[in-house]
C-alpha cells in the first residue's frame, strides 16, 4: 500500500497538506483492495489486465493414476494412459477503467481554510474514495453491481447459510445469526476446492458486516466453537484484550475484518448480511503503481463557462482499475440473519 503515497497531484495551489492527508487516511480504510490478486498487463498489449489458472488440477481428477489404473506401476516399454493427466488454463481478462469521487468548495473557502477544515474535507475524499474503490471490489464479488456500466458481473456462485440455530441446513432462519463456527466452516468450503490463504500470514479473510460483527460477539452457545471460547483462554492482546478493544482477529485460520459496505439481500424471506470469505487468488484488480490513485484540488479555468463568476472549486480523487472476479472456487458468499 506505499505505492498510495505518490499519488499526489502537482498543483500551484497551496493545498499539498489536503492531499496528502487524503491520501495517507486512504491507506487505512481500504479493505478489500488489500486482498487482490494482481492482475497481469502484459507491455504492448493495451489496457486489458489478465489472469490464469488451471482448471484440471482439482481433489476430483488429481488421483487418476490410483483410481483408474488400480495403483498399477508405470512400465518402462509402454506409454501408460492412465498416468496420463490432462492440463488446461482459464484466462479471466478485465478492461482497466478509470473511477473517482470529487467534491464542490467555494474558492474564497478554500483559500481560507482553517486547519481543522482541511482535516475534515481530507478524510471525507478518503472515505468516499475507498467506498468507491471497495465497492467495486465487492459489487464482483457478490453479484450486486449487475446494473453498474461496466457491470461487475454476477458475482460469485459459491455460498453458505449460517447454521446460527444450530441446524446445519440450507434454509436461513430467524436465529441464523453469524457465528465462529461458520467462519470455519466457510473456510473449509474454499479449502475443498484447494484454495489457500494469502501470503504474508497464510490466512484467509472474512470481510463481514459490523451488525454480524455483533451477533459474533454476543454468540455464547455451549454447543459450539464461539468467539468467546476462542478469546477467553488466551492472556494478552491476542486473547483476553479483545474483549475491551472489540477486535475480532483471527478464528481458525481466517483474519475476520468489519466493513459496513457489506450488502443485504433476501435469503429465504429472511433479510440477510452477504458476508464475505476470500482465499488468495479469488478477487483480482490492478497493482497499486498502476492505479496511479491521485487526489486533486482544482480551480475553474478562466473561460470555463461552468461557473462564469469563478466561485468554485473542486477536490477530487480519482485511480485506475479493474475489480473482477477471478475464481468463485475461491471467494465465498456467507449469509447471515440480519
Amino acid at each position: 500500500m506505499a505505492d498510495l503515497v505518490r499519488g499526489v497531484s502537482t498543483n500551484a495551489l497551496d493545498t499539498t497538506y489536503i492531499r496528502r492527508r487524503a491520501i495517507k487516511t486512504l491507506v487505512k480504510k481500504l479493505v478489500l483492495a488489500n486482498h487482490v490478486t494482481e492482475g497481469e498487463l502484459p507491455k504492448g498489449e493495451g489496457s486489458t489486465l489478465r489472469w490464469t489458472y488451471d482448471t484440471n488440477l482439482s481433489n476430483a481428477n488429481a488421483f487418476n493414476a490410483l483410481t483408474d489404473d488400480a495403483g498399477t506401476p508405470i512400465t518402462y516399454a509402454t506409454r501408460d494412459s492412465f498416468n496420463e493427466e490432462a492440463f488446461a488454463t482459464t484466462k479471466v481478462e478485465k478492461q482497466i477503467d478509470t473511477y473517482g469521487v470529487f467534491i464542490p468548495v467555494r474558492r474564497r473557502d478554500l483559500d481560507q481554510m482553517p486547519k481543522s477544515t482541511m482535516d475534515r474535507l481530507s478524510k471525507r475524499v478518503a472515505y468516499r474514495g475507498h467506498e468507491v474503490k471497495d465497492t467495486l471490489l465487492r459489487a464482483a464479488a457478490d453479484g450486486s453491481g449487475t446494473g453498474f456500466n461496466p457491470s461487475m458481473g454476477a458475482g460469485t456462485t459459491t455460498t453458505r447459510k449460517s447454521i446460527g440455530d444450530g441446524t446445519n441446513d440450507a434454509v436461513l432462519s430467524a436465529t441464523d445469526y453469524l457465528t465462529a463456527e461458520d467462519i470455519m466452516l466457510a473456510m473449509g468450503d474454499l479449502e475443498a476446492n484447494d484454495a489457500e490463504g494469502f501470503e504474508g500470514d497464510g490466512q484467509m479473510r472474512a470481510v463481514i458486516h459490523s451488525g454480524a460483527a455483533t451477533h459474533l460477539k454476543t454468540d455464547v452457545s455451549a454447543s459450539r466453537v464461539t468467539w468467546f471460547e476462542a478469546v477467553k483462554h488466551v492472556s494478552g492482546f491476542t486473547g483476553q484484550e479483545r474483549f475491551l478493544t472489540g477486535v475480532i482477529g483471527s478464528l481458525g485460520g481466517t483474519s475476520v475484518q468489519v466493513s459496513n459496505n457489506i450488502t443485504t439481500s433476501t435469503q429465504d424471506t429472511r433479510s440477510a448480511y452477504d458476508n464475505l470469505v476470500l482465499a488468495s487468488d479469488g478477487l483480482g484488480d490492478v497493482t497499486q503503481a498502476q492505479s496511479k490513485p491521485t487526489v486533486h484540488v482544482n480551480r475553474s479555468a478562466p473561460s470555463s463557462m461552468s461557473d462564469p463568476h469563478r466561485m468554485w472549486a473542486t477536490v477530487a480523487f480519482n485511480f485506475q482499475g479493474g475489480p473482477t472476479l477471478i475464481d468463485s472456487n475461491r471467494l465465498l458468499k456467507l449469509w447471515s440473519t440480519v
